[in-house]
């Protein structure tokens, strides 16, 4: 029987119980096998995913630090799908000679710059979008002498454009991080002050400011900020509230319609692929033309 192999590197998107559910229904004439990593054996551990089909498929995540010395046991796999970030599509290409693989791309920044989407993507948008509107309920019924300002931090490296989008969302701001240097921009920040101090200045009484973990929070109001007099306070989004077990409609959608090209390559003789959304439409192309 033709063995398949799926590895979960790093996190579990929102969408991956379909995703495998899909997977092992379509999959039944196939040994469908999770690999995970025993980290107190310092080794690879398998478990035959069908025996969870009629319930709730768990596959544990495996750290990219150890995908490589996965990579030597993973010859025993005819074909084998890995669902992930870049950082761990990187790495993959080291050991593409090694290995057949398809990529699956999941992310709840969305930062995979070849796909439009990333599974697990839309659900991390709206749990963080819900967040921020139950704060801002609070808010409205309290009166405070000075506006209030409240800085949302984002779990890990969060682009511009999810930042945009969210900042829109919550008819907030956003401010950006200059590379990886635990700083701000300052042509961004010059600009969101200023149109903080109107809108303030125009009767508002509130805002939200969306950042990323690599801007320190405590000192944006010194630094960022300096001109504004107001009422400082910091939610900090939890990385899990983003990848819970109930997906945005959205997701379910992509989650199924990965899985149905993950079956496609499958039963292919194609080489290394990568998954990918273009127009709406998931598509798989080699991933030597990443």
């Amino acid at each position: 029987m033709t063995k398949i192999g799926i590895i979960n590197v790093d996190h579990s998107p929102s969408g991956l119980h379909q995703f495998l559910q899909r997977i092992l229904s379509q999959l039944s004439s196939y040994e469908v096998v999770g690999i995970e990593w025993n980290d107190h054996e310092g080794k690879m551990h398998t478990k035959d995913l069908h025996e969870y089909a009629s319930s709730y498929p768990v596959l544990q995540t495996v750290s990219s630090d150890v995908l490589e010395r996965l990579i030597g046991d993973l010859h025993l796999f005819s074909r084998i799908i890995v669902i992930g970030g870049i950082n761990v599509f990187k790495e993959l290409k080291k050991v593409n000679n090694q290995i057949e693989f398809l990529f699956v791309p999941a992310s709840i920044h969305n930062n995979i710059t070849w796909t439009e989407l990333s599974l697990g993507y839309d659900t991390a948008l709206n749990s963080i979008i819900e967040s921020t509107l139950k704060i801002k309920d609070t808010i409205e019924s309290l009166k405070y002498s000075i506006p209030r300002l409240f800085g949302v931090q984002i779990p890990g490296e969060a682009p511009s454009k999810m930042l945009k989008d969210l900042s829109i969302a919550v008819d907030g701001f956003y401010l950006e991080s200059q590379s990886n240097q635990n700083q701000f921009n300052r042509d961004n920040s010059c600009s969101i002050q200023q149109s903080l101090k109107n809108n303030f200045s125009n009767g508002l009484t509130y805002s939200f400011l969306l950042f990323d973990e690599r801007i320190y929070a405590a000192n944006i109001p010194e630094y960022s900020l300096p001109e504004l007099d107001v009422d400082w306070k910091v939610i900090q989004i939890d990385e899990a509230l983003c990848m819970g077990q109930n997906p945005s409609a959205l997701d379910r959608i992509i989650a199924k319609t990965f899985a149905n090209q993950a079956v496609e390559w499958v039963h292919s003789h194609a080489k290394s692929e990568v998954l990918y959304i273009d127009r709406r439409e998931v598509k798989r192309k080699s991933y030597s033309r990443v």
